[in-house]
């Protein structure tokens, strides 16, 4: 994925969105304000559209939509002026970031925000993730029944419980179907 570190959050109003103007000229629409939010229980960051005026207390949660599905994350980025923490994260220091770590580390249109995450959001992820030692003994058992040189890392439920995502490290190639069966079985 080649994505240019400063494109991370462009200026609103700065990027053509195609299409095309009567005359051949591009058409310009202003971007949707953009967020970098860190999700999913590998602290993914990814860069999020949300609407014009939507403001977050500092430490907040969120609810995004990801290619994955509903998930629960932390805005990251800017701090917020006159807050008094430490949570916010300034641009140059996420360019950096980017910038050592590779650009897969954050993902550029990652998806949107939905809203600002209410207690219930909150409590439905922490009930959906309660059992998740459960889950990775489950499915490591399950891989050393089929006999699969894998190891498993970690779980996680997106929020909403449509789907859990296990994660897994291998030195080798896995055909692990016959897995993904038995635990669509389970789940």
């Amino acid at each position: 994925m080649a994505t240019e570190p400063d494109n991370l959050n462009p200026a609103p109003g700065s990027a053509d969105r195609g299409g095309g103007a009567p005359g051949g000229e591009p058409r310009k629409e202003p971007l949707r304000p953009a967020r970098v939010v860190r999700y999913g229980a590998m602290g993914y960051l990814g860069e999020f559209s949300c609407k014009p005026g939507l403001a977050f207390a500092c430490g907040s949660r969120v609810v995004v939509q990801t290619e994955r599905g509903i998930e629960l994350g932390q805005p990251v980025g800017a701090p917020v002026p006159g807050c008094g923490c430490d949570l916010g994260v300034p641009r140059e220091t996420m360019l950096a970031y980017i910038k050592t770590s590779g650009a897969e580390f954050c993902r550029p249109r990652a998806g949107r925000i939905l809203r600002v995450a209410s207690e219930q959001d909150v409590n439905e992820h922490a009930r959906l993730n309660a059992h998740v030692r459960d889950d990775i003994h489950h499915c490591a058992e399950a891989a050393h029944e089929l006999k699969l040189d894998m190891k498993i890392i970690t779980a996680e439920h997106l929020l909403g419980g449509e789907r859990i995502v296990f994660y897994f490290g291998s030195p080798t190639r896995v055909d692990f179907r016959q897995l993904v069966k038995q635990l669509a079985q389970r789940y």
